[in-house]
């Protein structure tokens, strides 16, 4: 991730910061291939610092589609399938959520002000919409697809609670 953090202000600045998104940091639960995801994730907020503390509203937009094997049943009634297949499906995942956050910054060292960290933590809540494209023509899935992150079950068009957190190092541009 790189991001830009511009302060017009002693105490104003916002923050621009884009993540490509290229890999699953988790393993399918019921598929049989490794999830490829590509996509983009934007952050943006406004802060208000007071000396080396800052409270901002963030907000968050995210555009995800993961190619994903699973099994699928064909030409299924009441249960019994003609037969069975595994093929790729592409998963849409479309994200939008806001938060508040918190954060401290602080220099790394004492004699360079330039580079700096930042730690900053919160709480909001995110809207998750899902689309699966690329099903097989006459075929549905033998287990439907579940929607998870490392804190449960993502509802579809239901709030999210979402956690911002991280530790970050600057570096100041004059």
């Amino acid at each position: 991730m790189l991001g830009v953090n511009y302060r017009w202000r002693q105490r104003w600045s916002a923050t621009f910061d884009p993540k490509f998104i290229f890999y699953a940091v988790q393993s399918p639960a019921n598929n049989t291939d490794p999830r490829k995801p590509l996509g983009i994730r934007l952050k943006t907020d406004i802060r208000y610092h007071i000396r080396n503390v800052f409270i901002a509203p963030e907000l968050v937009f995210g555009y995800t589609r993961t190619k994903i094997t699973t099994e699928f049943g064909v030409n299924c009634v009441g249960g019994n399938c003609a037969y069975y297949t595994l093929q790729e499906y592409t998963e849409i995942k479309k994200e939008a959520g806001g938060a508040i956050k918190f954060g401290l910054t602080g220099p790394i060292r004492k004699n360079n002000e330039n580079w700096k960290l930042e730690l900053y933590t919160g709480i909001g809540v995110s809207f998750f919409n899902f689309q699966e494209t690329g099903i097989p023509p006459g075929s549905s899935f033998v287990r439907p697809p579940t929607h998870e992150d490392g804190l449960g079950t993502l509802d579809e068009d239901e709030p999210n609670i979402m956690i911002p957190f991280g530790l970050i190092i600057t570096y100041r541009i004059k």
